[in-house]
């Protein structure tokens, strides 16, 4: 796999994009959540092989339908149904479309609102 990001890479790149941005392990060593400065999760990275990794992000209902046409797109386990998708990143374009949808995501996530107890 020729030019393939690596986890280590995207890494860093969650880190140094978004201000403010910070990692927590609260599902063990082997999956890496990304965190606003409230502590809101705006990712989630599972490395799979070396040179692939999985990462997760919130894109809305309506751009999570859209985007699930994509065969290396699936429904987030747990949180699909919110609009969270994964993408199975073996190959750069398939990086620089999950790169897209993470800064959409760190927007949705940091814009969101407080919603009021029911």
């Amino acid at each position: 796999m020729d030019d393939a990001v690596s986890p280590e890479a995207a890494r860093q790149w969650l880190l140094e994009t978004f201000p403010a941005a910070w990692e927590d392990f609260p599902f063990g060593p082997g999956t890496r959540t990304f965190k606003n400065a409230r502590g809101k999760l705006f990712a989630l990275m599972t490395d799979e092989a070396p040179g692939a990794f999985r990462i997760t992000m919130k894109l809305g209902r309506d751009a999570a339908d859209e985007a699930l046409v994509l065969p290396f797109v699936s429904i987030a386990p747990y949180v699909g149904r919110h609009g969270w998708v994964t993408v199975q990143v073996e190959q750069p374009p398939e990086w620089e479309l999950a790169q897209e949808w993470v800064a959409r995501s760190w927007e949705l996530v940091s814009n969101a609102r407080h919603r009021p107890k029911r």
